[in-house]
């Protein structure tokens, strides 16, 4: 068989069994969500296609959404404060980590650098 012809035929098995078991909503293992929360927007605890995601050593979540927006909420999914990152149009952060001291380093590729801010948006 030429070999453009098995692509499709490892694609079109790939998309059958996508079609068969289709998505799960519960979590690993089978089980439910711990918790959920936001809704699609540009409000506080608002998500516009969210792009990344961290827990903090404290339990704090960031979350980065495609707006270039940086939102921290308690363990209990309740918005506690946002920022906005500096620049943005020509392209948005996709990476998020937090260190042990509470530092949020943010990957901005698009602008070839990793921002640091403190664990209230304000850069170090």
């Amino acid at each position: 068989m030429p070999e453009p012809t098995r692509a499709w035929v490892r694609l079109l098995i790939v998309l059958a069994g996508v079609a068969v078991c289709g998505c799960d909503r519960s979590g690993p293992g089978g089980g439910t969500p711990e918790r959920i929360f936001g809704q699609t927007g540009l409000g506080p605890g608002d998500f516009s296609y969210p792009r990344t995601i961290a827990v903090g050593p404290d339990g704090d979540v960031f979350v980065i959404d495609k707006s270039a927006r940086v939102q921290r909420f308690n363990s209990d999914g309740e918005f506690e404060h946002g920022w906005q990152m500096p620049d943005w149009r020509a392209g948005k952060p996709v990476g998020v980590t937090i260190d042990r001291t509470g530092r949020v380093f943010i990957a901005d590729t698009h602008y070839h650098r990793v921002k640091i801010y403190d664990h209230d948006g304000n850069p170090l």
